[in-house]
């Protein structure tokens, strides 16, 4: 059996490249989507008799943007080797291969929440509190400190679209709100293209629920809303205080305080992987032949996301480049503003 499959398929892959997934027991079935510079496809992993079925992102570094390269990836790397969390889809094997780096990750076969939306409509409460809380909770095991500024304008806290520096601790549980917020309206809340409005709304603490959830929601869960999407970062919740809220406990499976925090590596400063990545990244730029496996932390652990499922499919790059415009816009105007 070739190591792609059905040989009808035509996949993309030189036989160099099938013996290196065959020896490793991976067999590729079909192409599940791409990108500018990334392909993503169903494997089939067979280990001690057990069938697994994978995704593997293929990211070919040769048509990727330089400052992905040399920047983003390695980052993405760093921290997908270093994570093992049941609400995280699992990395299951790293390789680099001259200018390609092959991710296998879990499958989500039944694809991401917009999907589950858009086919089953929107979630009830007690639902959407069981799922939200499991993101916080993933959110709450992640976190480390950035500067970069990056997110879909819909889910962007407001500290970010004016391109100010942030605390991505706060930002993201912005975005967190933004998702249950969808979760139970089965619409963005802010669904406007320009910054500006969607800004203004924001900073107006608009929120315009659908009137029959809005009939249906629980005081608690109002006044979770008005502490998840609160534009005055200082003011809003992190993950912790949020699964501590009224709200999620709820739900005792999510009470905070009977809770050991998650013990993990850190995830800031080098370590033996990440020299590895860095040679590896170092490899590729000279088209070096050898292969270099990155071994992430094992993760036995599943939970929801067997039931729902996210999106193992990059970015659009288009839609990247148009939110760096928005905010290099933003980030000059507020300098002529300052002059």
């Amino acid at each position: 059996m070739s190591a792609t499959g059905d040989s009808s398929l035509n996949l993309p892959f030189t036989k160099s490249e099938e013996h290196t997934f065959m020896v490793r027991g991976y067999t590729v079935e079909k192409r599940l989507g791409e990108g500018s510079y990334a392909k993503v496809f169903l494997c089939k992993k067979i280990s001690n008799n057990k069938c697994t079925f994978l995704a593997c992102k293929v990211i070919d570094t040769k048509n990727a943007p330089v400052d992905y390269v040399n920047k983003f990836l390695p980052r993405e790397l760093n921290v997908l080797m270093r994570i093992g969390h049941p609400n995280i889809i699992h990395v299951d094997f790293i390789f680099q291969r001259k200018a390609k780096y092959y991710m296998f990750m879990r499958y989500a076969e039944t694809g991401d929440l917009l999907d589950y939306l858009m086919t089953r409509g929107r979630v009830s409460e007690n639902r959407a509190r069981f799922w939200i809380a499991q993101c916080a909770l993933a959110l709450h095991y992640i976190h480390g400190y950035s500067s970069t500024y990056c997110g879909s304008i819909a889910y962007t806290a407001p500290e970010v679209l004016r391109g100010r520096p942030y605390q991505p601790k706060k930002s993201d549980i912005w975005s967190v709100g933004v998702v249950l917020f969808v979760m139970l309206n089965r619409k963005l809340p802010y669904p406007d293209s320009s910054p500006k409005k969607v800004l203004e709304k924001q900073m107006a603490r608009h929120i315009n629920h659908n009137q029959k959830v809005e009939e249906l929601m629980t005081p608690e869960l109002k006044a979770a809303f008005q502490k998840l999407l609160e534009p005055d970062a200082r003011e809003r919740y992190n993950a912790a205080e949020f699964l501590n809220c009224d709200w999620v406990k709820v739900d005792p499976r999510y009470r905070q305080e009977d809770k050991k925090k998650p013990t993990s590596r850190s995830l800031s400063g080098d370590s033996e992987k990440t020299i590895l990545i860095k040679k590896a990244k170092e490899r590729a730029s000279k088209g070096a032949s050898d292969i270099t496996v990155l071994r992430p932390q094992a993760n036995d652990d599943m939970s929801i996301l067997s039931i729902l499922g996210t999106s193992n499919m990059e970015q659009d790059p288009k839609q990247e480049e148009t939110r760096e415009k928005i905010l290099q816009k933003a980030r000059q105007q507020k300098i002529k503003r300052s002059k």
